[in-house]
């Protein structure tokens, strides 16, 4: 009796795998909307081309890719690639002859900085009565917790504290409430 082979499904929307897209939307070093691999903390833009090979490794990962998989054209666009995930939890193999393989270290078991509405209402508490703007919060918490947090992150958090009451605005200064 044969296994049927599992069928992967797309979304219609971006036309990435989903259950792909899913698992990398996991991973806290990985910003698959903007093609972002963060690599000791530093966040690193992936061209189409390299965040192609990297989804391409990435699905497979901890498997050897073939060669013939990855075309000969691409070898180039593969060195540099692994030149930059140098930092990262990701790291590209050469099996000789064989093929390539990303290999992905688990996160380091240190302790999980906290959520980011905690570290801005710490941040905010701290500074009362005054208040703060995104980018003096953004420095405190880099400051307090060693993270940085996109600007993008730091904005939708705020938004979202604001509209639970948590937090005012005045111009372009956060209270806490």
């Amino acid at each position: 009796m044969a296994v049927p082979l599992k069928t992967r499904r797309y979304c219609r929307r971006c036309g990435e795998e989903i259950e792909l897209a899913d698992d990398l939307d996991g991973q806290p070093d990985v910003d698959r909307h903007r093609h972002v691999i963060f690599a000791a903390g530093e966040p690193r833009q992936l061209t189409p081309t390299f965040w192609r090979l990297f989804m391409l490794l990435y699905r497979d990962r901890g498997t050897v890719v073939s060669s013939a998989t990855v075309l000969s054209r691409q070898r180039e666009n593969l060195r540099l690639l692994r030149k930059l995930l140098v930092g990262s939890r990701y790291q590209i193999i050469n099996h000789q002859a064989i093929g390539y393989e990303l290999v992905v270290t688990p996160e380091p078991a240190g302790p999980k900085p906290p959520p980011v509405r905690h570290m801005i209402s710490a941040a905010l508490e701290h500074a009362a009565p005054e208040g703060l703007s995104r980018a003096e919060i953004a420095a405190a918490i880099s400051r307090d917790y060693g993270s940085k947090i996109s600007g993008h992150t730091l904005t939708v958090t705020l938004l979202r504290m604001h509209a639970a009451g948590r937090v005012r605005r005045v111009g372009q200064t956060w209270f806490l409430m």
